[in-house]
């Protein structure tokens, strides 16, 4: 057995203990030892303000998408038009991944068009 160098073996053992602090803390009957400092990170409820925070935030990208594509005269025009739908389509698999909405991944043009639909089949407006 080939012997393992100095900082192998500590980060091996830094290893170890990480995985053991890290398992679930549960109440088990004798336990005497203190506590593991790192332990599961207890689950967050969902913010009731991040659907409108969404909303808000696609009604504004949408308005920007449009007065970019209405700017004939602006300098770097498809760049910028490029950035804010690819901005929009990102706030959108968000608002999917929030109300639970699962789409096959497809080109972007569709796959938009049914973002959108389910989005508001469920309400929400833009």
């Amino acid at each position: 057995m080939r012997r393992m160098s100095g900082w192998r073996a500590r980060r091996d053992g830094i290893r170890e203990r990480l995985a053991r602090s890290m398992r679930p803390i549960v109440s088990e009957p004798g336990r005497t030892g203190p506590m593991p400092i790192i332990g599961p990170v207890p689950e967050q409820p969902p913010d009731p303000f991040e659907p409108l925070r969404l909303q808000l935030s696609l009604a504004r990208l949408a308005a920007e998408v449009e007065r970019q594509r209405a700017d004939d005269q602006g300098y770097a025009r498809a760049h910028h038009v490029r950035a804010a739908v690819v901005a929009y389509d990102d706030l959108l698999e968000e608002a999917c991944r929030v109300t639970g909405v699962v789409l096959p991944r497809m080109e972007a043009g569709p796959w938009r068009i049914m973002a959108e639909a389910e989005l508001q089949a469920r309400g929400w407006e833009w």
